[in-house]
């Protein structure tokens, strides 16, 4: 948006996007994600009810702004976790969360709540993949760059060497 726009949306009583925040807003943040449902949806969220139109950019900016509404996103994480931890819980015990029982849901998928615990909470539940070297391998050097130049056919033969020998248990 240009200067002129800009000027246009004071003239017409149009308020800028990092100017519609409200403090009601990080109530219901809370309760928005208490469901599982992302920080970022929460823009469709004011959309819907409030008729606010905001970017990503912008919720981020309100993060960063009111303390309130960074404190906000911190809870809503821990609530939205907590709603999946809740739904891995049911589909291993056979039971169903009223939550989905109120939706008339016909169950829940194991997989699809796992990815969301492995992507959306991969700090606590992603995985770590851990490589063991071998000691015979010739250091990895770490470059956004290959220098094709240096490298040598014996350095390539090596490393597939060590991954036959990886894949054959030796």
């Amino acid at each position: 948006m240009d200067k002129d726009e800009r000027i246009q949306q004071i003239i017409n009583g149009e308020r800028h996007p990092a100017d519609k925040y409200r403090e009601e807003f990080a109530l219901e943040l809370i309760i928005h994600m208490r469901n599982g449902k992302s920080f970022t949806s929460f823009q469709a969220l004011l959309y819907d009810k409030y008729n606010v139109r905001i970017t990503k950019k912008t919720l981020y900016n309100w993060r960063d702004r009111h303390p309130e509404f960074a404190e906000s996103m911190e809870i809503g994480k821990a609530v939205a976790l907590n709603f999946f931890e809740n739904l891995l819980i049911s589909a291993s015990t056979g039971t169903m969360p009223e939550i989905l029982e109120k939706k008339n849901s016909k169950g829940i998928n194991l997989s699809g709540v796992i990815f969301a615990l492995k992507t959306r909470f991969f700090r606590e539940y992603g995985e770590n993949v851990k490589l063991q070297g071998n000691e015979e391998a010739p250091p990895i050097k770490h470059s956004h760059k290959i220098d094709l130049d240096t490298f040598q056919t014996a350095d390539l033969e090596t490393m597939l060497e060590i991954v036959k020998r990886n894949q054959s248990g030796e």
